[in-house]
């Protein structure tokens, strides 16, 4: 029997409140989670208060979606996920797609 190495990396997700207010889509996401090979380390509810997302955002605060997120983010309930699997911030971020439109559009006519 041949065991094999894996090198386990963490990554954050974040469930945004469009996802968490409906139970299916919260579900269907953890489904495409498990089905993806991660593993889900560890779970929280939380509703992000305007300060809380503003700290945690304030990577982008001279961004001109800045005042946006943060009005979102803290609009309702998230889950926060600790992920883990190989390669789990490029697997994301796979999974996620593209995160500008311009990207998704060229991504879908070529």
């Amino acid at each position: 029997m041949k065991i094999m190495k894996m090198r386990l990396q963490l990554t954050l997700a974040i469930i945004k409140p469009d996802i968490s207010i409906y139970p299916f889509r919260l579900r269907f996401v953890r489904h495409l989670l498990l089905k993806n090979d991660f593993l889900i380390v560890r779970s929280r509810k939380m509703h992000l208060d305007v300060n809380e997302a503003e700290m945690f955002y304030q990577i982008h605060k001279d961004k001109f979606f800045y005042n946006r997120l943060v009005t979102y983010m803290s609009s309702g309930i998230c889950y926060a996920h600790i992920l883990a699997r190989e390669d789990a911030i490029g697997a994301w971020r796979r999974l996620m797609g593209p995160t500008k439109v311009s990207r998704l559009k060229m991504k879908m006519s070529g």
